[in-house]
């Protein structure tokens, strides 16, 4: 490509350089990002018009007819040809045998979907015309996604189906706006503000959200396999009141859902997971009719709280997404670093994506002229990315998921069950918003019953005892403050020698490994030093709290069998038959204690 034969030279928008290092990085393995849009025809379709409007739609889009160069620059950029040659393939499949014709299409269509694009080579689009029947024929587009993005594609395909009809005369459309205006918005943000907002966002992150810790970073040999799932109907229609009165977007409500999967998944409470973005601001004229990559993909943070109640976490979810907004279209990489990761370690290894796209033309087509009648009967995309599972989340009367899943790193298996899981998190929001986080379980009674079905990280957990980290802290800090109460303090080695003491009574007592203590008390510094005391001497201990119903309070400890009682006077705990009760504030009691050691 000469420079006198270039339109135009643009930088890359944030997401466009982290696919162009993504390509680079993976050799000779599929490229996920090679997208294939596969649009079955049904009527008398004129095919020298169809290909003089997919020619007109090259000259009509600059950007599809990007190149991108990167070696020997200090930043990579997307060169714009004044004009390319059309990429266009013909194939008729009249002639092969009925049943041999599905086969051989699947394999042109695996074919062009395998084939790479050469990103230095424009153009990273193009065109197949299959012929199936006399009157079926299969158009397919495929593209790079450095080119396009989601919302993207409707805008392109109406100007397909206009350009089609008028025989490839542009002058019906609308002017094409330049993404040029959008990258001179991004030049003008407030990086700094950007930096604060994310900073503040994702502080404090420092334990990955991975569903497949072991996967490799290298690419798979194979793109992705696909499962779809579906939300019945009234469960569907069951959410839309959800989200009208907590005033949040049915999107906030499936990112819920979704944290809520992990978090079991992962055993944690601290969920980060990729959401794609529309990076389309506003305040950029003419934004939402612009062809080119403006999507972003973002890290979505959720804590969550076992006591909260869910609708209160999806107001939570909402705002912190209604927060971040000004501040989408910072780069992933830069807000990592925000993070207290180490090193290059990523954040998460799932994306979402609700597709809340315009929608694509359907139905009837203009005839070019033709005279017969030709329509579009079925559309279906095929994209992918390279993390180890997408979950593409489509609205409509059945909310539709299709989870692509990497094989080397998700079985089906495991795909199957987090989408059953993500569909009984949405059952529950549609019906039980007040229900705390924390009972929320979305496994399956056999999961349930199951201690392996547990899937997340295996952590290296140390080989020490509660009561040996305790006394670990007592020789770093003995001097520093471990409780305060009502105005009072006291420190790691007070508190630990008090428990000492209380141990050594309850062994006097016969306490020992596996004991049962009941320990009923009122919030105090004598709860911790009783409950610390349980646990030196070797027992476990059942809280009651004595503000309970004394009905409640006899069953508990019935129930439990004690080995002792540790209360106060006045509380009226009985422990049975032969058990001891210790009552602390007893002066008899409080002189036994002073006697023993309080050494370990």
């Amino acid at each position: 490509m000469t420079t006198s034969g270039l339109q135009d030279i643009l930088p890359l928008s944030p997401l466009q350089e982290g696919l162009l290092f993504q390509r680079l990085y993976s050799g000779d393995a599929p490229d996920v990002y090679a997208v294939q849009l596969v649009v079955e025809l049904t009527g008398d379709l004129s095919v020298p018009s169809l290909k003089e409007a997919a020619r007109a739609l090259l000259a009509r889009h600059p950007g599809l007819r990007a190149a991108f160069r990167h070696e020997g620059l200090s930043s990579p950029v997307q060169l714009i040809p004044r004009q390319v040659e059309l990429p266009w393939r013909e194939y008729d499949l009249t002639e092969t045998p009925t049943p041999e014709r599905e086969g051989r299409l699947e394999a042109l269509l695996r074919a062009d979907r395998y084939e790479r694009f050469d990103l230095e080579t424009p153009p990273l689009i193009r065109f197949l015309c299959i012929r199936v029947a006399q009157d079926q024929h299969v158009f397919v587009m495929s593209n790079h996604h450095l080119l396009l993005d989601g919302w993207s594609l409707p805008i392109v395909l109406r100007d397909l189906v206009t350009l089609y009809a008028t025989g490839g005369d542009a002058s019906e459309l609308p002017r094409v706006r330049s993404p040029r205006d959008h990258l001179e918005w991004l030049s003008r943000r407030d990086r700094a503000a950007d930096r604060a907002a994310w900073a503040e966002a994702v502080g404090g992150f420092d334990e990955p959200s991975l569903i497949a810790p072991a996967a490799q970073a290298a690419p798979a040999p194979e793109l992705p396999d696909e499962l779809e799932l579906e939300l019945d109907a009234v469960t569907t229609a069951a959410l839309d009141p959800v989200a009208r009165r907590l005033g949040v977007t049915m999107s906030t409500l499936v990112q819920t859902a979704w944290a809520l999967v992990l978090a079991q998944f992962t055993g944690k409470d601290d969920i980060v997971f990729g959401a794609t973005v529309s990076g389309r601001p506003a305040d950029v004229e003419g934004v939402e009719t612009m062809v080119g990559l403006f999507i972003n993909t973002i890290p979505v943070r959720v804590r969550l709280r076992p006591a909260e109640r869910l609708a209160d976490l999806i107001s939570h979810v909402q705002r912190e997404q209604a927060r971040l907004m000004p501040h989408h279209h910072l780069d992933l990489p830069s807000i990592r670093q925000l993070s207290c990761l180490s090193g290059t370690t990523q954040m998460f290894d799932t994306l979402l994506v609700y597709e809340n796209y315009p929608a694509a033309p359907r139905g009837t087509v203009g005839d070019a002229g033709t005279g017969g009648e030709l329509r579009i009967t079925d559309m279906r995309g095929r994209d992918a990315t390279h993390y180890p599972l997408t979950l593409l989340v489509n609205p409509g009367e059945c909310l539709r998921l299709r989870l692509e899943y990497r094989t080397d790193a998700v079985d089906e298996a495991r795909t199957r069950s987090l989408g059953e899981q993500l569909l009984q998190a949405l059952r529950t929001i549609a019906h039980e918003t007040q229900l705390p986080v924390g009972r929320v379980d979305l496994r399956d009674p056999d999961e349930r019953l199951n201690p392996a079905s547990h899937c997340g990280e295996e952590l290296a957990l140390p080989k020490a005892s509660l009561v040996g980290l305790f006394e670990e802290q007592v020789v770093r800090v003995s001097g520093a403050v471990a409780v305060e109460f009502e105005g009072g303090a006291v420190s790691y080695g007070e508190l630990d020698a008090r428990a000492n003491r209380v141990a050594r009574l309850l062994v006097s007592l016969g306490v020992g490994v596996e004991s049962r203590v009941v320990v009923a008390l009122p919030r105090s510094v004598d709860a911790v030093v009783a409950l610390l005391g349980v646990l030196k001497a070797g027992g476990a201990y059942v809280p009651v709290d004595p503000s309970y119903p004394a009905e409640r309070i006899a069953f508990v400890v019935g129930d439990c069998a004690p080995a002792a009682v540790i209360t106060l006077s006045g509380i009226g705990i009985v422990g049975g038959e032969g058990v001891p009760v210790v009552v602390l504030d007893d002066p008899a009691v409080s002189a036994q204690l002073a006697q023993l050691s309080f050494a370990p």
